[in-house]
């Protein structure tokens, strides 16, 4: 009886001697400095929060991994390519009617998604950032997005490419200056090789296609498409920034996020499109479609027009909206709060890389050379940011 007393006090002393060293143990975890330089403050979890509520900053060892969101960088620029090929040539409308449907659409997908995994918080509380993510929707949906397409139009593929390569390098530099991100010469190797190669992979892939001529080539419109995309460059990135700035430290998470950014700005965008329609009444005589219009439903294809869409063009456009606008965003912004800004950035413009072996696999479309070249040049940045941001 005495020995099973003395066993019994023996295993309570072990078990509450494991129970304090665990606890000592979260609690360095949580104390020592983030290996990929964020502060405490950045980590997408309040203070106090225990770590078992978030698995997925525990790697087996029970260390912190050394590229938190990672996977998430990587598989955003993929859905984004898979989605790209659903819209490819079944849009029939302005840029501007796509832009006001897509966020409409993805609204409801991201209230849907919140409805069925928790809670539908309240985007008017106190600690809602409303008003930050309200700007940061105009400035990286509604003007961001407009900006680009008329770029891209004056332009051409392979000229606006050149601008919107330098994202990551501009990214960089914002998240160093408003977050304090450390700049090594790992992570600036890194991004370079990732520029060098998504722009090699980019020519490749839009080579020879409608979007490679570009709508006026004089000089004084090519001065207006450089502005232009510069302009998208620094409205993007902003749109990020805030996003970050706004989220860090908060219990929202990247579907409460998109909900509220997608949805103000599809919110915006119909109050843009309601102007124009009010601004264009009484004119009368008009034979196409408004800008602000979307398209007609027709049944078939063969007499379809511009400003005309079949069913079959629909279903694809709300397929693409899933991977473009849902499922990308929600996986870039996991990636934004737990990564520096500029990697963030960096990873999410390799959907170039992603597209031709999506086009060889699903339409036999042949791999030029210089498009494995920029492939491999970018993972090799991809590995450097990697294995070098630890």
């Amino acid at each position: 009886m005495v020995l099973s007393r003395r066993l019994r006090a023996a295993a309570i002393i072990i078990t509450s001697s494991k129970s304090n060293a665990l606890s000592y143990e979260r609690k360095r975890l949580l104390d020592r400095p983030p290996t990929t330089h964020l502060s405490k403050t950045q980590l997408p979890f309040r203070s106090g929060t225990s770590l078992s509520s978030y698995p997925f900053l525990l790697s087996r060892g029970g260390a912190i991994p050394s590229t938190p969101g990672l996977g998430s960088a990587l598989l955003s620029p993929l859905a984004s390519a898979i989605g790209f090929m659903f819209w490819d040539k079944n849009w029939h409308g302005s840029a501007f009617a796509l832009n006001l449907f897509k966020n409409a659409i993805v609204s409801v997908y991201f209230f849907a998604a919140i409805s069925v995994t928790k809670t539908v918080f309240n985007p008017f509380s106190q600690t809602t950032p409303l008003p930050a993510l309200t700007l940061s929707a105009f400035l990286g949906v509604v003007a961001g997005d407009c900006t680009a397409i008329a770029s891209l139009r004056r332009l051409g593929s392979r000229r606006y490419l050149l601008i919107d390569c330098l994202k990551p390098a501009f990214s960089t530099t914002v998240g160093a200056v408003a977050f304090g991100e450390r700049v090594t010469r790992y992570s600036v190797s890194g991004i370079l090789a990732v520029i060098a190669g998504v722009y090699a992979a980019s020519i490749q892939s839009v080579g020879g296609e409608e979007g490679d001529h570009p709508l006026g080539d004089g000089p004084a419109s090519i001065a207006i498409g450089y502005w232009l995309a510069a302009a998208h460059l620094v409205l993007d990135t902003a749109g990020a920034a805030i996003t970050k700035r706004a989220c860090r430290g908060t219990a929202m998470g990247p579907l409460d996020i998109g909900l509220l950014r997608f949805g103000s700005a599809a919110l915006m965008l119909a109050g843009i499109g309601a102007a124009g329609k009010l601004s264009d009444r009484g004119r009368g005589g008009r034979t196409v479609t408004p800008w602000y219009s979307l398209p007609r439903t027709v049944d078939s294809e063969r007499t379809a027009t511009f400003g005309e869409m079949t069913r079959e063009n629909w279903r694809a456009i709300i397929v693409g909206t899933f991977f473009v606008t849902f499922l990308a965003p929600t996986l870039f912004l996991r990636s934004l709060l737990l990564m520096p800004l500029g990697i963030a950035v960096t990873l999410s413009c390799l959907a170039p890389l992603y597209e031709p072996v999506l086009a060889k696999v699903l339409r036999g479309v042949e791999i030029n050379l210089t498009g494995v070249f920029g492939t491999i040049l970018a993972l090799i940045g991809v590995a450097i940011l990697s294995i070098r941001t630890s």
